[in-house]
């Protein structure tokens, strides 16, 4: 299973807890830090870092929507397995459901239901 905190500290990128307004997450790639809103749930913050380490993965230094499409993608393809993700989609389509179950934010399975929609067209 990918541990998103540890690939961070694979590549040199402390994960921190603080306040930072608006945001749940933000990389800061002149500080080497990901900065994490306290108090989010287990799935929430496991979603977040991961998205954050794909920012640091793909080299990101500012946020356009498609750099946050990329991270988001990213981020789905490393937290979801597909065969969990099949296993689980067997008794429910609810998108909640889903995420609960996969331990992800339903903005992370969105994006992998993107990923595999669009890899299905092709």
């Amino acid at each position: 299973m990918y541990d998103p905190y540890a690939h961070a500290e694979a590549l040199g990128v402390a994960v921190l807890a603080r306040r930072i307004g608006a945001p749940t997450g933000l990389w800061v790639p002149r500080l080497r830090v990901i900065f994490v809103r306290p108090g989010l749930t287990a799935r929430h913050e496991r979603s977040v870092v991961a998205h954050e380490v794909a920012h640091v993965v793909l080299g990101h230094s500012a946020t356009s929507r498609k750099e946050e499409r990329a991270a988001d993608a990213l981020a789905a393809r490393n937290l979801i397995d597909d065969r969990r993700f099949a296993e689980v989609a067997r008794w429910t389509q609810q998108r909640h459901e889903l995420a609960v179950e996969l331990g992800v934010t339903e903005r992370i399975l969105g994006a992998y239901l993107d990923e595999r929609e669009r890899h299905a067209g092709n």
